[in-house]
């Protein structure tokens, strides 16, 4: 679905340079949407770009990911926003536009100063397989990376079934070093103990132990929450 998405993408902006494909032509509400907000100063200058199209597709070739992309229609300045705009700046030509709302089956929540979308499947699969299925939607298994988020997967799972079950969550153990599917060491981890056994290499939330971590092989099929941040992602 990622590549399919990005695919098209593609298509639109380097086939035209028709701003219109952000107001009303079928289907660009599932690459952005209009939002009434001015950047900020903290926002990244491109230069001046003579189209919206152009000025999305700027932005991101030059950032990994970004909140949203605005344009002066007067001055035909090009911003990129890694986060929110706090104090925006003067003008009232600006056309700015976020990522999309999370996609169906996927439920928002706020997260920091950005949203996260998360989605539970209760059918069981092995690690790589559900590391796969969230990544085919645009994302990757949840990344439990602080109390905040540990708490919204509590609450999360909690609200959709109360059963005792076991879910996969990133965590890959490398010569007993615990690190994210990005290749970043965990700093904060849900991990209660763990048996040191050579293949048990992945990790699993237990809900009869408050959601507590365990270390685990990655061959046993379990149910799994995946994650999309409310992002665009650059080239």
């Amino acid at each position: 679905m990622a590549i399919l998405w990005m695919s098209l993408l593609l298509s639109y902006i380097f086939v035209s340079s028709d701003a219109s494909y952000f107001n009303g032509r079928p289907g660009n509400d599932e690459f952005a949407i209009f939002a009434d907000i001015a950047p900020s100063e903290s926002c990244s200058a491109i230069g001046q770009i003579d189209t919206l199209l152009q000025c999305f597709k700027e932005c991101l070739g030059a950032f990994r990911t970004f909140y949203m992309f605005s344009r002066d229609s007067v001055t035909l300045s090009c911003l990129c926003c890694k986060d929110p705009p706090s104090f925006s700046l003067p003008g009232n030509a600006w056309n700015t536009y976020i990522p999309p709302p999370c996609p169906q089956s996927y439920y928002e929540y706020v997260y920091g100063h950005l949203d996260i979308c998360l989605r539970f499947v209760s059918d069981p699969q092995k690690y790589p397989m559900a590391t796969s299925t969230c990544q085919q939607d645009g994302g990757d298994l949840i990344k439990i990376d602080s109390q905040r988020k540990f708490e919204i997967f509590q609450q999360f799972v909690a609200n959709t079934t109360n059963a005792t079950i076991e879910i996969w969550v990133q965590g890959i153990r490398i010569n007993y070093a615990w690190f994210y599917h990005d290749g970043t060491p965990m700093k904060f981890t849900c991990l209660v103990s763990e048996s040191n056994h050579t293949s048990e290499t992945r990790m699993r939330s237990v809900s009869e132990k408050n959601f507590g971590c365990f270390d685990i092989t990655p061959w046993g099929p379990k149910m799994f929450v995946c994650e999309i941040y409310r992002v665009f992602n650059g080239f």
